[in-house]
């Protein structure tokens, strides 16, 4: 179980008319059903950070979509968590 999560997206080249970013988290008692708490939609390079406190969660994903691609994408994702 991690209390304290935060993913950090940076957008260096979008070639895209935008990109979307989803974090999902869920908990023990409901391994099925996954709780959205954040979206973002990028149209520019841009750094973004989610920070996720309330909860214990067991896992949590980001989940990103590009829209209308016409070229190469530059992006990295990095997560740091407390216990």
């Amino acid at each position: 179980l991690f209390y304290n999560l935060t993913f950090v997206r940076t957008i260096t080249t979008i070639n895209a008319t935008s990109i979307d970013s989803q974090v999902e988290c869920k908990q023990n008692w409901n391994p099925t059903g996954t709780v959205i708490l954040d979206t973002k939609n990028a149209t520019t390079a841009t750094t973004y950070a989610v920070a996720i406190y309330a909860g214990a969660w067991d896992a949590c994903r980001l989940g990103m979509k590009v829209n209308t691609d016409t070229g190469a994408q530059s992006i990295t994702v990095s997560v740091s968590m407390n216990r």
